[in-house]
């Protein structure tokens, strides 16, 4: 009697198990047959759009090349437009925004300001949708829209990294520099934004920009004092010169140490030469390797001796930076580099010091 209860559960149990695993076969199956009509729907959807965005190319385009570049008004061309397509209608102008210049770009940028789109484009400004948003503050950027410069001022203190980005650079391509202190201020706000998303906005103004930011770099964290540096390195500012040297004295990052260093030895600051030749025998060996550029891009022959000590640094990338180095400040530097080519004591630095010259003959066609 046992043994047929025994059996009789065994069985029963069995099919337990047969069902449960029928059950998530078919559960997989339902869930892999709806991820594959909605991923097909998303894509024919798309494929709808592209016909859409197609169709209206072929016949718009030759209506809107014959409008570009012309003194026609620009709602004799957007009123035949219906409103409707103005999504498609935004995506057919973007298209042109970056290749055209001059008057044909300038009809590019009336058809924003002075039609149905502005007031299209206002609405999504107000819009909850964040791309909707994104796509006016892009445009309104473009456009240059000085109307709608106190909305985006407005949009800075939005703790949102989009809408802040794209605000920050629509002012910055308005040239807008009384706003820079305000950008400045809108980032501290954004916990993710990085040093490159800050520089490429800054990049956006004018040189002009410089003077307003270097009233602000020392009351600036080192992670923007780094940004504003490179802005300078970008737009090779001179006037920057006089602070460097304040600047390297009171870095601690290491990014921007180098940025300073790199800095100065662009613009061959003599006011900073003597802060950068003290990061000669810094611990770092990336911070050594910008020292040893920087001093032989400012310095003449007197730096040589200073430099041909990194010729024995534990670094290889500082060793090859330095007998590089030592090649541009001639013609001491290559007296220093074929005693050194010779040593029997430094084997490593011997053998830099020879590459170095063997290159250098290859170049001038003559022996060193």
């Amino acid at each position: 009697m046992n043994l047929l209860y025994s059996f009789i559960l065994s069985v029963i149990t069995q099919i337990s198990i047969l069902s449960t695993l029928t059950h998530i076969i078919l559960f997989l199956f339902i869930c892999s047959f709806l991820f594959v009509c909605v991923v097909l729907l998303i894509r024919l959807k798309d494929l709808r759009f592209n016909k859409k965005v197609e169709d209206f190319t072929q016949y718009w385009a030759p209506v809107f090349f014959n409008y570009i570049g012309s003194d026609k008004d620009p709602n004799e061309f957007t009123d035949r437009i219906p409103k409707k397509n103005a999504s498609i209608f935004l995506l057919f102008l973007k298209k042109y925004i970056h290749s055209l210049s001059g008057k044909e770009l300038q009809s590019l940028l009336n058809i924003i300001n002075n039609t149905w789109i502005f007031d299209y484009l206002l609405s999504d400004l107000k819009s909850r949708s964040i791309e909707r948003r994104l796509r006016a503050i892009y445009y309104f950027g473009i456009a240059k829209n000085q109307i709608i410069k106190p909305i985006l001022i407005s949009f800075l203190t939005i703790r949102n990294l989009q809408i802040f980005f794209q605000s920050a650079r629509s002012l910055a391509r308005m040239n807008a520099l009384e706003t820079t202190e305000r950008i400045l201020a809108g980032a501290r706000l954004q916990k993710k934004i990085s040093q490159e998303i800050l520089v490429s906005i800054l990049l956006e103004f004018n040189q002009e920009v410089c003077e307003y930011l270097i009233k602000r770099i020392y009351v600036e964290n080192e992670k923007f004092k780094t940004a504003i540096i490179k802005v300078f390195r970008n737009f090779n500012y001179q006037d920057a010169s006089p602070i460097l040297r304040k600047i390297i004295d009171q870095a601690k990052d290491k990014l921007l140490i180098i940025e300073c260093i790199k800095f100065a030895g662009q613009i061959e600051s003599l006011n900073a030469l003597d802060n950068i030749k003290t990061y000669l025998q810094h611990p770092d060996p990336d911070i050594r390797s910008e020292a040893v550029k920087s001093v032989k891009q400012i310095g003449g022959d007197t730096e040589s001796l200073e430099i041909s000590v990194n010729l024995y640094d534990n670094s290889w990338q500082v060793q090859i930076d330095a007998a590089e180095a030592l090649v541009n400040l001639k013609p001491v530097g290559i007296s220093i580099l074929k005693l050194v080519a010779v040593s029997q004591s430094e084997p490593r630095a011997a053998s830099i010091a020879q590459m170095v010259l063997s290159e250098l003959s290859l170049e001038s066609g003559q022996n060193v």
